[in-house]
Formats: structure tokens, C-alpha cells, sequence
């Protein structure tokens, strides 16, 4: 992908001279190249940039290295860029600002956001971030082992236990309403598409005859089940945290020792926050954050895990209301059991998708050709083995009533 042309010389001189407040500023060279990973589902642009910059009033040269994030804005998408550019802004401005500031003051924690340098959506919507690759931060290729999961899920509960507390001084961070379905209405009827395929494919199935039901059942009050998940919960009926919304293993950076282990950690990509049950984030991480044999291992470990770090993290931040019982934590994982469904039906046969030839909006469209993908998809032999694992568990567990 090529770089657009607005960004220039003047374009990175107008967002240095506001984050510097030193209108001396002068860009003097500018380079510019696209970073985005095509492999990866993404509905926005990323270029990295070196920046060097001089002051007309000082002698001094500095080097800057940059990302910036542009939407791709399609027929699709145009009607969403708004609310999803929108809450992001507000998050790096406003609440991950207040989030960091306990991390670091009452939980020693680094904070594990990326620096906010600039952000405008006249003429053009973009967001503009320190580079973090420069200070040794990489994504990870592929889902995550056990004890870099534990990690993982350890700076989620402090995330979590953060956001109840900035909740509890600003009544604001309840004000993040959007989350994933709301924007992208289009979604939902992705995931009416992936359903019927499943029930597609284990029609063909030697004794499924009682899923294929269920799944129909499922498919015909899917609208209401997505409501009903994506609520706020009532105090009488569970409690509430600020979810990242999209807590993928794709959305992080770390940085990590010769062999392997995770020490620092960076989450990005805040379009979807959505003030609700925090079973949304937690059960997104049991299967885009940790790889299936550690999810297949160690599940009960990374929930226990979450939880003790959360109740810490609870009281070392002096939150008024009482922390949650294991028992609340577990009646909200089986309250939005469904979403483990929905993710295993509608997300993880993705896994399996190279999205350098096939794109998200080829996907998510309804035609013909988006459906041969998704019939080849979920006949794969791995993800076959895999749903087939699952949905006994599910219908024990009453995830597919």
C-alpha cells in the first residue's frame, strides 16, 4: 500500500509543532513507508515515519520515528469511521490516561499504552503514535503459550480493576456504549452467515442432527441473544468494567527475553471499548489470546489467575464496593457463555485464512464468492477437529440454549 500524499513534510510539522507546543519547530525530512501486515484482518492503514526536525531558534537536530493510523474507508465502513475514530481518541486523550496513572501510582505497574503524539479528523482522519518497535516491542506470530497468557491476563485484571475505579471518581468510563456490534451492525449478519455455514456443514455430520437444531434455534433469535450479551449489567445482576472489545493476540506488542518469555507488554487499537461485563474481554483472551493447547491445559489456571490478579488489584486501588466474589466472577463467564460460541463458530475458523489474499470486506460481503470462501473454511480438517471437541462442552454447559 502506497503512503497517501497529505502525508508530507507539512503534515508531520503541523503535529510535531502541536505536540512539542514550540512553533520553531521545522521538518526537515520526512520518510514514509506502510507497515500494515497483510496477513491480518484490518479495516485501517499504518505507516511508519522518520522524522527529523530542527528549531530555528536552537542549534539542536532531532530524529523522531512514528506510526500513523488512517482508516481504509470503504462504502461499508463510511457511515462507522465516526463512532469507531471517535472513541479511540477519547480513550488515548482521556481515560488510559487516568487508567495509567493508577497503574503506575498504586499498582507499580507500567503503563502498556502506546504515547498519543497527534490526532485530527479534518481532512483526514488519523492518529499519530510514538514507535514502539523502536524500543524493542514486536507482535508475536502466532497465540500464546502458557506462561506469557498468564501474563497477558494479569495486566487485563489490572486493566479491568483500573477502569472500576476511574468509573467510581469521573462516572464517564460507563459512557463507552458502542462495542463491536453496535458499530458494525454488518457484523452481526457475518456471523448469521458463519452460523448458517456450520450448520451447513455439520448437516453432513453422522449424528449432529441435535446441534444442527440448537443451531437453528440459535441462528433464528441471534439478534436478541447479541443484545442481551452486549448489555450493562444492573447492580443487582453482576458488575461492570471497561472492555479493551477486541483483546486478540493481533492487538498486542511485546517485548520478550532469548527465549521467548514475555517481560513488557503493549495492547493497541481502542475503537471498540465497551463499558460491560468483563466475561467479554476474559473469554475473548481464552481463545484469541492463548494458543489451543493452552486453552485446552490450562483454562481454569488463566480464569483463577485473572481473578486473584483482579481482587489485588481491587484492593491495593481502594475501590469502594466490595470485589467480586469467585462465585460473581463465574456466574458472569456462564451468564456470556454464549460469546464462547459465537467466537468459536465465528472467529476462530479465521485462523486459518491468509489475509493477504482474501480481504476482511470480501468476508464480511454477501455474495457468492465470500461464500465458497467460508464453505471451504469451515470444512477444513483442523477446525473440524476442533468445533467438534467443543460442542458437547458447550451443550453441557448450556451455551447453545
Amino acid at each position: 500500500m502506497s503512503s497517501p500524499t497529505w502525508l508530507d513534510e507539512s503534515f508531520f510539522e503541523k503535529a510535531l509543532k502541536a505536540y512539542e507546543k514550540d512553533d520553531d519547530l521545522k521538518v526537515i525530512e520526512v520518510e514514509v513507508k506502510s507497515i500494515l501486515d497483510q496477513s491480518e484482518p484490518t479495516t485501517s492503514a499504518l505507516f511508519s515515519a522518520k522524522v527529523s526536525y530542527n528549531f530555528t531558534n536552537r542549534a539542536e537536530e532531532r530524529s523522531s520515528k512514528l506510526v500513523v493510523k488512517t482508516p481504509v474507508i470503504t462504502e461499508e465502513l463510511i457511515s462507522n469511521v465516526d463512532p469507531l475514530f471517535d472513541t479511540e481518541v477519547e480513550m488515548y486523550t482521556k481515560t488510559l490516561p487516568a487508567i495509567g496513572k493508577y497503574l503506575l501510582c498504586s499498582l507499580d505497574e507500567r503503563v502498556f499504552f502506546p504515547n498519543l503524539i497527534y490526532h485530527s479528523k479534518s481532512p483526514n482522519y488519523v492518529l499519530v503514535f510514538d514507535d514502539i518497535t523502536d524500543k524493542g516491542f514486536a507482535k508475536e506470530g502466532k497465540q500464546l503459550n502458557f506462561e506469557n497468557s498468564k501474563f497477558v491476563f494479569s495486566k487485563l485484571a489490572k486493566f479491568h480493576a483500573c477502569s472500576m475505579l476511574v468509573e467510581q471518581k469521573t462516572n464517564e468510563v460507563s459512557d463507552y456504549k458502542q462495542g463491536m456490534f453496535r458499530v458494525r451492525p454488518d457484523g452481526v449478519e457475518h456471523m448469521l452467515s458463519s452460523i448458517s455455514k456450520l450448520i451447513d456443514e455439520i448437516s453432513t455430520w453422522p449424528e449432529y442432527e441435535l446441534y444442527v437444531e440448537k443451531f437453528r434455534d440459535i441462528h433464528k433469535n441471534f439478534h436478541r441473544k447479541i443484545r442481551r450479551l452486549y448489555s450493562v449489567n444492573t447492580p443487582s445482576h453482576g458488575y461492570n468494567v471497561l472492555n479493551h472489545g477486541d483483546f486478540h493476540f493481533r492487538n498486542m506488542m511485546f517485548r520478550t527475553d532469548k527465549q521467548g518469555n514475555a517481560h513488557d507488554f503493549m495492547l493497541v487499537d481502542y475503537q471498540v471499548c465497551l463499558w460491560g461485563s468483563p466475561a467479554l474481554d476474559v473469554i475473548y483472551a481464552l481463545y484469541m489470546v492463548a494458543s489451543k493447547d493452552t486453552l485446552g491445559k490450562h483454562r481454569d489456571n488463566l480464569l483463577t489467575h485473572y481473578y486473584d490478579e483482579f481482587v489485588a488489584a481491587h484492593k491495593a486501588l481502594g475501590i469502594r464496593e466490595k470485589p467480586p466474589t469467585v462465585l460473581d466472577f463465574n456466574t458472569e463467564l456462564v451468564r456470556h457463555g454464549i460469546l464462547e460460541m459465537i467466537i468459536a463458530v465465528c472467529f476462530m475458523p479465521y485462523v486459518h485464512v491468509d489475509f493477504s489474499k482474501v480481504s476482511m470486506e470480501d468476508l464480511m460481503a454477501n455474495g457468492e464468492a465470500s461464500k465458497d470462501v467460508r464453505r471451504e473454511i469451515y470444512g477444513h480438517p483442523d477446525y473440524k477437529k476442533a468445533i467438534q471437541a467443543l460442542l458437547p462442552k458447550y451443550l453441557e454447559k448450556g451455551f447453545l440454549d
